[in-house]
């Protein structure tokens, strides 16, 4: 769906930003500010509405990743 919708090179672009991004030692509220800024600059404000459809597709491949990696205790 959102690769659809914002097109491959800009889905890559947006997926590659929010991989490489992290926290640090910002508060959470500036970090979603600056975010927030940058995305608007890459994909415009109409189609922020994705950023969290993104950032959730790489939680949920972080997660698996997680599980792959738990030695199975059966």
């Amino acid at each position: 769906m959102c690769e659809q919708e914002l097109g491959a090179d800009l889905f890559a672009q947006v997926y590659a930003l929010l991989r490489s991004r992290q926290e640090g030692e910002l508060f959470a509220a500036d970090y979603d500010a600056q975010m927030r800024d940058e995305l608007r600059m890459l994909m415009g404000t109409a189609k922020l509405r994705f950023w969290p459809v993104v950032d959730q597709l790489i939680f949920c491949e972080d997660v698996e990743e997680d599980a792959e990696l738990q030695p199975t205790l059966w």
